[in-house]
């Protein structure tokens, strides 16, 4: 049965002037009525399974042709199985490798509950926002605006919450807002230039000169390295799959192949250390430089995450 033209039109009427809240909200309201269903649909067994007298009143050729078909079948459960045994492993990874980021001074298992949730759709509604879908929700004790990560690495935060299914807003979406920063690579022991004009190879996007850089003395970092300077700085996503560094002093050093970092919260919502990307691109804007990021991580191949629930 068609729907009158009227009545299409004023649906999509109401779709576009809705406010995309209202529309996150009714997509996680649906999937999570949907999720009952897609279980049970799964565990439904089949219906091409057959007694032992109706197998033995089969004729040759057709035993031979039911074997063969459950031969198939057992061979393609196999590979299920391989497959699932990957996906536990790389979770269990990813757990082990986040709680690896304790050199950066906070502790994992006293701060924080690490919820391991799936990505169930990858997909966005708009061309512009970045994030996907995971099946956890408020009903796993989520809110918005807790951290996300996979092992060592930043991937964005909670920003809709549903029962049990939750949106998950990307570094690269042009919302996203959280302080980095930024520190040269293990191998550019860099001095503190503060004060020091950028000339020669302390330009922006010039690798600095190691035969001339003295060792670097300071503080231990990120994953118990030790580096010298330190410039912080907002990151925020531009789309298409790239971030950028906003607010950096130009007072301060920087150059391509830095690495960035979160930086310490004071809420301890995130932890610092996280890995986010390096630089790749440098601008001067105004009194400040605006910085190119190259994420660490491929988001879209993602297919569990960490959600880090505070315990404070």
């Amino acid at each position: 049965m068609k729907l009158p033209p009227l009545i299409l039109l004023i649906i999509s009427i109401i779709i576009i002037i809705a406010p995309l809240q209202c529309l996150n909200k009714t997509e996680l309201t649906v999937l999570t009525l949907a999720r009952p269903f897609t279980y049970f649909y799964a565990k439904t067994p089949s219906p091409d399974t057959i007694t032992l007298e109706a197998y033995q009143s089969l004729k040759e050729r057709d035993k031979l042709k039911f074997l063969e078909q459950k031969t198939n079948e057992l061979t393609s459960e196999i590979i299920l199985l391989k497959n699932e045994n990957l996906a536990l492993v790389t979770k269990l990874k990813s757990v082990s490798d986040f709680r690896q980021i304790a050199p950066s001074g906070i502790n994992i298992k006293e701060n924080y509950h690490i919820v391991l949730a799936e990505v169930i759709i990858k997909s966005d509604v708009s061309a512009w926002r970045r994030s996907f879908l995971v099946n956890r929700g408020y009903n796993d004790g989520l809110q918005a605006g807790f951290t996300v990560v996979s092992g060592k690495y930043l991937v964005g935060k909670v920003s809709d919450i549903g029962p049990s299914t939750s949106r998950v807003q990307l570094i690269t979406d042009p919302a996203f807002r959280s302080q980095v920063m930024i520190l040269p690579p293990l191998e550019a022991a860099v001095t503190d230039t503060a004060s020091a004009p950028l000339t020669g190879a302390n330009l922006p996007g010039k690798k600095a000169d190691k035969k001339n850089t003295p060792a670097a003395e300071g503080k231990p970092r990120p994953n118990g390295r030790e580096r010298q300077q330190v410039c912080f700085g907002v990151l925020a996503g531009i789309s298409f799959n790239r971030s950028i560094v906003k607010w950096v002093s130009r007072e301060l050093q920087v150059s391509n192949d830095w690495d960035v970092f979160s930086a310490p919260d004071p809420n301890a919502i995130t932890p610092s250390g996280l890995i986010v990307g390096t630089v790749d691109k440098i601008s001067i804007d105004g009194y400040f430089y605006t910085l190119g990021i190259n994420p660490a991580i491929d988001f879209y191949n993602l297919n569990s995450v960490l959600i880090l629930v505070p315990k404070k």
